[in-house]
């Protein structure tokens, strides 16, 4: 140890010295965290609330925020309008014990945050590419994990159009290019990419990779567009008779192709951030899962996806597809599974006349199926879609389901 006296008259200058070089440390130390390997970049939007969801966090109870319940395209200040919007969505997560938002953030090729892939969100100001001052995503991430919610960032894979939705697709959306302009399928006034085709694939893939890479998205969500059912699609389609092999069906074509669409995306997330889940939500119906080019038991059994949330949209008593039956088929698929089964319900339908009128014999529908969820050890619910809590606010049928939701299993 080395003791260094100083003379009263010099003392001063020395803390002086000795402050100005403490000061020099830390600026020098706080740069360096920027070369730390384990430092987190700036550019990815992370939560910093310490909220924890009060529900039991291994069972979901989630609820999916379509494009359409986001639109704020007629509104005059789009930002104060998005975020009051996403604001009120909180709310009535909040007040319905939801603990996980599925939403829309990518409806038509297009992209509810700023892109540097697709262009933006029609829903924003109703032309699709329009520059916007502020980050959609961004906030909605943020929003919700302030709040306890999980937030899964819902993706079209394929989708680019319907009949009028878009009413315009701008010029920089990636379909109007050279590379994929005959990678295209039209379909009932629509358009969708094939994913036969590498280059489409890889379109997706960056898009997926553009958000895990810089949003804390706690997963991303696939939905059930995939291939067109094939009495609904042109029956020329060139990419299935230019590379189908000897004797190969239209249906295994195309489980191929979606397989080889569902394995790289898989494989994207995984690469870019382990921690977010890959969950896409099928048909209810498993046979008609094969027929859009599905193939449940391969995502499953190679491990392709984190979870299933197959949307079994039917009543307790609809002859054609009753809802118990589907819940069995797909717990027998699943069954072997590591991969959570989640189950979509459907609030839209309740003291509705659909299924042959059954959503009209019973007041406590969608209450019964969460129980039966639960007998089954399913892992969670997923409602369409959070408008029909405000609509149906004052009905027997949400009064019962809210006292289910308010009980999660233990």
């Amino acid at each position: 140890m080395i003791i260094i006296f100083l003379k009263k008259k010099k003392a001063k200058y020395f803390l002086c010295a000795c402050f100005s070089l403490f000061s020099a440390v830390l600026i020098a130390k706080y740069i360096q965290i920027g070369k730390n390997e384990n430092f987190t970049p700036t550019n990815k939007i992370i939560s910093t609330s310490n909220n924890k969801i009060e529900a039991n966090n291994d069972f979901l109870q989630g609820m999916w925020v379509p494009y359409m319940d986001l639109d704020v395209s007629k509104s005059e200040n789009t930002k104060e309008a998005f975020e009051k919007r996403f604001q009120s969505i909180v709310e009535t997560a909040k007040n319905h014990n939801i603990n996980t938002l599925i939403v829309h953030v990518r409806s038509h090729g297009d992209a509810l945050y700023p892109s540097k892939i697709f262009p933006t969100s029609h829903i924003l100001t109703g032309n699709q590419g329009e520059n916007i001052n502020f980050d959609p995503l961004k906030y909605m991430v943020e929003t919700a994990h302030e709040n306890g919610l999980k937030f899964h960032a819902w993706i079209n894979p394929l989708r680019i159009s319907s009949v009028s939705v878009p009413e315009t697709i701008c010029e920089s959306n990636p379909c109007k290019s050279e590379i994929f302009k005959n990678k295209l399928i039209k379909h009932q006034g629509g358009l969708i990419y094939n994913p036969a085709y590498p280059e489409v694939r890889k379109l997706i893939c960056d898009g997926v990779k553009e958000i895990a890479e810089n949003y804390s998205v706690d997963a991303i969500h696939f939905d059930d567009y995939f291939y067109p059912e094939p009495e609904k699609m042109l029956s020329d389609d060139t990419a299935y008779l230019t590379s189908k092999r000897a004797n190969q069906s239209l249906e295994d074509w195309r489980k191929e192709s979606i397989n080889s669409l569902i394995k790289e995306v898989h494989d994207t997330i995984k690469n870019t951030d382990p921690d977010i889940e890959f969950g896409i939500s099928p048909p209810g119906n498993t046979e008609k899962c094969s027929k859009t080019g599905i193939d449940i038991q391969t995502w499953l059994t190679e491990g392709y996806v984190d979870y299933l949330c197959p949307q079994i949209y039917w009543g307790l008593e609809f002859a054609d597809m009753p809802f118990e039956k589907a819940l069995g088929d797909w717990i027998n698929l699943a069954k072997n599974s590591s991969a959570k089964l989640y189950v979509g319900l459907a609030l839209y339908k309740a003291c509705t006349d659909t299924d042959c009128g059954t959503w009209k014999n019973d007041k406590n529908i969608l209450a019964k199926e969460v129980d039966i969820v639960h007998e089954n050890n399913i892992k969670g619910i997923v409602l369409y879609s959070e408008n029909y809590f405000e609509k149906l606010k004052n009905t027997e049928e949400i009064k019962n389901l809210d006292q289910k939701l308010k009980n999660p299993p233990n």
